[in-house]
């Protein structure tokens, strides 16, 4: 595209430079650019207003500005400026002679060879996408290198568009004049390129698209984009711009087979099987085609002198320049490298999915109600979890809580079939699957032989504590340490000696587990909140009540309603930003001290307290804490919401077990009490002690309902507890248990978790002298804080 004003002269044949001396003045008049813009303070000022400020990419492709002194540099004598003038970089605005790209940002065009062989140049401006080529007429492709190294490439029609998808990590982008686009497919095409796909940023009904093409929202360009949202909104919009359109990231493509690949580049097909990796080899068999022509060898891709004879095999089956074979060896390579085996894949965590600008609003949304907790609550309701009102808002703050230093960890135990694996489930699917490690069972080492970062920030989620046993230490560890050293020894290859490797698995991590067995582990125990599960016959009731009406989600719509649920909570997660979490309000806190497990209790409360606030710092002011010296920080502090939701949260699960008693025991027990009165008052009158009433395991089960895998387990805690005694009995003779108290045996064994409530909080903030000061603890300075 030429601007009206200035033309380009039809010069004679003399004075047109040979391709060398073509190529030489390309490159000078290219560095003078590059040198141009570093004196140009506001021309580097509005690139960066621009999102392009980064130094390093510029440098990297040699941008340039052409203020229009170049003719006053070059002698008016000699063949200098006619050579120019033949280039296209000298125009004629009438019988005067000018520089044809004055005022534009300039890139030069480098070809196959890496030799300079033209100019691309645009003009600064979103408004303006007219874009400049030197020479005029020849087929241009700016970052062709690109070609080199990717099998499928995305085409703008600007320099500054491409330049914005590179700054945002889109590297396979490439640029061409919009009317040149079918010779530059066609161009890419012949290098090994296996698939084009056009950005349109703009609608041309008369100019065709020789590739499939996408656009961003509103047709906007890459370049306004990333000035008014962004580097991460650019690469989100591309993504979901691709995913919508059904074109793939990517010409490879798994095979069926497990050890294989399919890769297209251009008219030829590589197919790779029984593909072999190790550090130093790349064993394949690789199978050719083109045209009707087959080439197959076995060979070792890592060794240079196999490449060359495969290179010449291939130019002589298929009568191809050596260069265009080389660069698809050098593809394929590559791809083989970066292949996943399928088994594998299935293991390895995906990563996160585009977000469009209407699910990031949606996430946000949800991230600034002020009913965050209760939305929470009735989310999980309307994914199928019924009741369980405290334990599903737990659950959700400790998966949450993985992306803090210090996350909560969940042991759910209840009698089989009462929901605990519902409860987890639930929680599971709210959470990104890329965060989340769900396993069946565990061997005691596997976690020490896991990949480095492979659990950092993460959910490990196991169906039940039985089938991880012998993992219970590295369970224990990771919640502890935060990660997990194993220090083992291997024969080194290459000198046969014993060494000594050392494997590093990084936490932290969020852990989950279900069990029906009281008698876990009591170390493993006091390092998670133990929760319950509701087994009243009124939550029976509920739950039936669900199960019936689910049956009509397909009439009503239910499953995308909780498909839209899960989405919004997923998107939500990954927009919680790694932020620290500072309590200053934690000297005003209390907890009780009768026990010894309170020294691992209270950590509990104050990270259930720290996971609460940094659920809703959407809601919340982000402060930034800078001293002199060390490196600031951004920040939320802890309010009165955040400790009222944490006490209640408190007392609703934790209080329940201070006395050791599993909820099922617990609910035995009471169910125990109830039955002995009953009967005492059938007994005599007056009743007699509760205490000497004695009773079977079949008069509980007829009583209660229970079966008699429930009555025995949770008997037999009860047992060991000392809260029922066992009747000596002779041989032969059912054994009969009695109550070891007279009453109140429920209640009796449980002591308040000592916790400070909301209103002596309140009292004591009114009462300091300074708000700044909680019993020794400086807030950090609000004029020095950002909000």
């Amino acid at each position: 595209m030429m601007r009206s004003d200035i033309t380009v002269t039809n010069t004679p044949a003399q004075n047109h430079p040979t391709p060398d001396r073509a190529a030489q003045l390309l490159d000078r008049v290219a560095s003078l650019y590059s040198i141009t813009l570093c004196e140009h303070a506001d021309i580097r000022a509005r690139l960066a207003d621009l999102g392009l400020g980064d130094a390093s990419v510029l440098e990297a492709f040699k941008a340039g500005y052409s203020n229009g002194t170049l003719l006053k540099t070059i002698p008016v004598r000699g063949t200098l400026r006619s050579e120019l003038e033949a280039l296209g970089i000298l125009g004629r605005k009438g019988r005067k002679l000018v520089e044809r790209l004055t005022g534009h940002i300039t890139f030069p065009v480098l070809d196959a060879n890496g030799n300079t062989s033209g100019i691309m140049a645009e003009r600064p401006d979103l408004d303006s996408s007219d874009m400049l080529t030197v020479p005029v007429d020849a087929v241009q492709v700016w970052n062709r290198a690109a070609a080199r190294r990717h099998t499928d490439l995305l085409l703008t029609g600007s320099v500054l568009d491409a330049l914005a998808l590179f700054a945002s990590g889109i590297e396979n982008t490439v640029a061409a004049p919009r009317d040149s686009w079918l010779d530059s497919v066609s161009m890419l095409h012949g290098e090994g390129v296996g698939r084009v796909t056009a950005l349109v940023a703009e609608r041309d009904p008369d100019t065709a698209i020789p590739c499939p093409h996408i656009s961003l929202p509103d047709c906007i360009r890459p370049i306004a984009l990333l000035a008014q949202e962004g580097k991460q909104a650019l690469s989100d919009a591309v993504a979901v711009a691709l995913r919508d359109s059904g074109v793939e990231s990517s010409a490879a493509e798994s095979m069926s087979e497990s050890d294989g690949l399919c890769l297209t580049l251009g008219p030829r097909t590589y197919r790779v099987l029984a593909l072999k990796r190790g550090p130093n080899v790349l064993r394949a068999t690789i199978r050719a085609e083109f045209a009707g022509r087959l080439h197959v060898d076995t060979l070792n891709l890592y060794r240079a002198s196999v490449r060359k004879a495969l290179c010449a095999d291939l130019v002589r089956a298929f009568d191809q320049p050596p260069e265009l074979i080389d660069s698809e060896i050098a593809k394929l390579i590559i791809a083989c490298e970066q292949h996943e085996p399928e088994q594998q894949a299935s293991v390895a965590s995906a990563g996160p999915p585009p977000m469009s600008p209407e699910e990031r609003e949606q996430a946000e949304s949800l991230g600034r109600s002020p009913d965050l907790l209760d939305r929470i609550r009735q989310d999980c309701e309307h994914c199928g979890l019924v009741g369980e009102t405290d334990s599903k808002l737990l659950c959700y703050l400790a998966a949450v809580s993985r992306k803090l230093t210090e996350p909560l960890s969940v042991l759910i135990l209840s009698s089989s079939g009462a929901g605990k694996s519902a409860l987890q489930n639930v929680t599971l699917s709210l959470c990104p699957p890329e965060d989340v490690v769900k396993l069946t069972s565990l061997t005691g080492r596997a976690l020490f032989y896991q990949d480095q970062g492979s659990l950092r920030h993460k959910v490990l989620a196991l169906e039940e504590v039985a089938g991880a046993g012998e993992a219970a230490y590295a369970i224990r560890s990771l919640i502890s340490a935060g990660e997990l050293v194993i220090s083992t020894t291997v024969r080194d290859r290459t000198t046969g000696r014993l060494t000594t490797t050392e494997n590093r698995v990084e936490g932290p991590t969020a852990v989950f587990c279900t069990t029906t067995k009281p008698t876990v582990d009591p170390e493993t125990r006091s390092r998670f909140f133990v929760l319950g599960i509701d087994e009243s016959c009124e939550q029976t009731a509920s739950i039936l009540a669900w199960q019936r009406s689910r049956e009509a989600a397909v009439v009503s719509g239910r499953d995308n309603d909780v498909d839209a649920i899960r989405t919004v909570h997923r998107n939500f997660q990954r927009l919680l930003r790694p932020l620290r979490v500072v309590n200053l309000l934690a000297p005003l806190l209390t907890y009780g001290t009768s026990r010894l497990q309170s020294r691992r209790d209270q950590p509990k409360y104050l990270g259930l307290i720290r996971a609460i606030a940094f659920l809703r710092q959407m809601s919340k002011p982000i402060k930034t804490w800078s001293v002199e010296g060390e490196e600031p920080f951004e920040y939320v502090e802890v309010d009165l919401e955040d400790v009222r939701a944490a006490n209640a949260l408190m007392t609703a699960t934790l209080g329940k077990g201070v006395d050791e008693l599993s909820s099922p025991a617990r609910d035995l027990l009471l169910a125990i009490e109830r039955f002995v009165s009953e009967r005492s008052q059938e007994l005599g009158t007056p009743p007699i002690p509760r205490s000497s009433v004695t009773f079977t395991r079949r008069d509980l089960r007829e009583h209660c309902g229970w079966s008699n895998y429930r009555v025995h387990t949770y008997l037999g805690e009860l047992a060991e507890l000392q809260y029922v005694l066992v009747e000596s009995s002779r041989s032969g003779v059912c054994h009969r248990y009695r109550l070891a108290h007279d009453g109140g045996g429920a209640e009796a064994g449980r002591s308040g978790l000592g916790l400070k409530n909301i209103e002596q909080i309140e009292r004591e903030l009114a009462e300091l002298s300074d708000p700044h000061d909680h019993s020794g603890t400086v807030r950090p300075d609000n004029q020095n804080a950002n909000s």
